[in-house]
């Protein structure tokens, strides 16, 4: 049975180790097997995948440590953790812009006694609005720790 380079094509010479044409590397029928997959990688693959869909929702400090508590879980908790609906800071920042003088930004991240504050002195007179402009992100991804925190420990 004739064996080609995988690279250019050309006819390699039986038990060669390098195609003489393009020099790459003869592989082996062993080694073309695909790698592989244990429980440990696709809980790996998964957790990744997740981590990545949802970092710019969380806080930067906390996501090493996440990691490791998403590994660490069952596939129910898993499961459950998937379909906590995380706010995205970026929209709360838009809300915060133009709605936030009334304090609606508050109300939907669940501060409803700050929302009240922001209504009935308009933001505050102005100064409170402006600080949140510069904190609500932050605040967002807290709140968004604390929902996972607390699908986690239901």
């Amino acid at each position: 049975m004739t064996v080609y380079c995988k690279k250019c094509g050309a006819a390699l010479e039986e038990g060669a180790n390098f195609c003489m044409k393009c020099g790459t590397k003869a592989v082996s029928s062993a080694e073309e097997q695909a790698p592989v997959v244990t429980p440990d990688s696709k809980r790996e693959d998964r957790v990744r995948f997740w981590l990545t869909a949802n970092a710019s929702k969380l806080p930067e400090s906390q996501l090493h440590t996440l990691r490791e508590r998403l590994m660490n879980l069952s596939d129910a908790e898993f499961d459950r953790i998937s379909y906590v609906n995380l706010t995205d800071p970026t929209l709360m920042l838009i809300i915060s812009i133009f709605f936030g003088s009334l304090g609606i930004d508050r109300f939907a991240l669940g501060d409803v006694g700050l929302g009240i504050g922001k209504l009935l002195t308009c933001g505050g007179l102005y100064i409170w609005w402006i600080v949140d402009l510069f904190n609500i992100m932050d605040a967002t991804k807290e709140k968004n720790m604390q929902k996972l925190n607390s699908a986690l420990y239901i």
